[in-house]
């Protein structure tokens, strides 16, 4: 059964061993291709996210942590509409781990990619205050571009592999599953049928 314990041990065992794998890999010079992750549909990303917001992407900024061991970088975004969340702020900003500064690199696999002056869909839950982070990764942020006056999402899971369950054993699955675009407006619908009723 999937709530069973035993059943969450062992995905929790599996998920430990991928994570471990891509820790040897990185060690070893190989680098992991990508990032294993659980898939995320719709619902649960609006059932997680503190914070649902389109907004457009002001500027992206990449720095050094204290310790100057590992790179982040902070992404603000100027917000347009917030679908959910309480207080819900004119501005946010986005932290995640990776980016450049000067020549130096550090790439996390999976990431999402904001460029300035896009326009995008997030789902959003605190990272540390006053900070936030997208949830699973690249699976909760769409683009969002305009066709002919009509408005379109689409997500790009570069970077990632996804954990599926064939009905008896976990796999890893391809990468990159490709994306299809979607109306925004079928898009925003689908997510306020699955917000909870004030």
């Amino acid at each position: 059964m999937p709530n069973s314990p035993n059943f969450l041990r062992r995905l929790h065992f599996i998920l430990a061993g991928f994570l471990l794998l891509a820790l040897c890999q990185f060690l070893l010079g190989q680098g992991a291709s990508a990032t294993v992750v659980v898939p995320l549909d719709l619902s649960e990303l609006t059932k997680r996210a503190e914070h649902i917001v389109i907004g457009s992407c002001d500027k992206t900024v990449s720095s050094w942590d204290q310790e100057r061991k590992r790179i982040f970088t902070d992404i603000t975004l100027d917000i347009e509409t917030c679908l959910k969340g309480s207080n819900c702020p004119r501005r946010l900003t986005i932290r995640q781990w990776g980016g450049r500064v000067d020549d130096i690199i550090m790439k996390v696999e999976g990431n999402p990619r904001f460029n300035s002056g896009e326009r995008v869909l997030v789902f959003l839950e605190m990272f540390s205050a006053p900070y936030y982070r997208v949830i699973g990764l690249s699976q909760g942020k769409f683009h969002l571009m305009s066709r002919e006056e009509v408005w379109y999402a689409r997500r790009e899971t570069n970077g990632l592999k996804f954990l599926e369950f064939d009905g008896r054993n976990y796999h890893v699955g391809r990468q990159d599953r490709p994306e299809e675009e979607v109306e925004l407006n079928y898009l925003l619908e689908a997510i306020k049928s699955y917000l909870p009723e004030r």
